[in-house]
């Protein structure tokens, strides 16, 4: 997908169909839970304010079936990594554009992307009532107690030091590669990304990064790491977060 296409779609320039197709196959699966967005980045120079009003615009469309609920996570995804569109999340409306876009592109860890839970994002867009959980029937920190802080509602004040340490962690990561794969895709260590940041979002220690990043290696790429590599990892990612 282009951001180019996605911000003439904001500024209604093309039409939904025209972003539809640029947003086909974009997103490849890459792993056993992973999987890869193409982006093809913005030239100009700036920023561009991503409001309530482009989110409703995606919201309504996909509730009319113009776009897939695919499409939608996929340009939430592309929100999210973008360095072009963002949103003031020290704002009451920056912090609607934050959760709802954290909740598109996570619906395996929050709610499913379906035409009921859409509704409730097109009310919550409009009126700033947020219903979602009500109808999931579980606290927010019980739904993946992991990375709940994708859906914490600290979420908007961290956004910008989130994406910071983000990247600094993937970089590791993809320093260490155990899959071989960095140079290959970018998002394949997301999991153990958000694992290890979740970790030291709960004042977790070194011990505990290192258990979160070992038990999910084991089960879902059946890699057995050495201790010692696991705990030199663990190291780097908690000195580089604090440093922040």
């Amino acid at each position: 997908m282009k951001e180019q296409t996605l911000k003439d779609y904001f500024d209604e320039k093309v039409t939904v169909d025209t972003l539809a197709t640029d947003l086909k196959d974009s997103q490849q699966k890459t792993g056993y839970d992973t999987s890869s967005v193409c982006v093809d980045q913005i030239k100009e120079e700036g920023e561009y304010q991503v409001t309530r009003k482009h989110l409703l615009k995606l919201c309504n469309d996909t509730i009319k079936g113009h776009l897939t609920p695919g499409d939608l996570n996929t340009v939430a995804f592309a929100l999210l990594a973008s360095e072009y569109f963002t949103w003031d999340s020290e704002t009451g409306n920056g912090d609607i554009v934050s959760t709802t876009t954290y909740d598109w592109d996570n619906p395996d860890l929050n709610f499913d992307l379906t035409i009921d839970n859409l509704k409730l994002w097109r009310e919550y867009l409009e009126t700033g009532e947020y219903k979602l959980k009500e109808v999931s029937g579980q606290n927010e920190s019980e739904l993946r107690p992991s990375r709940r802080i994708l859906k914490d509602k600290r979420d908007a004040e961290l956004h910008p030091k989130w994406k910071k340490d983000f990247k600094k962690i993937r970089e590791i990561l993809n320093e260490w590669d155990p899959l071989g794969v960095a140079d290959v895709v970018d998002d394949e260590y997301d999991e153990i990304n958000f694992l290890a940041y979740s970790v030291l979002m709960r004042n977790g220690g070194i011990e505990e990064i290192k258990k979160s990043i070992k038990g999910y290696l084991a089960q879902s790429m059946e890699i057995d790491e050495t201790d010692e590599k696991l705990e030199e990892i663990s190291m780097k990612i908690k000195n580089a977060v604090q440093k922040t």
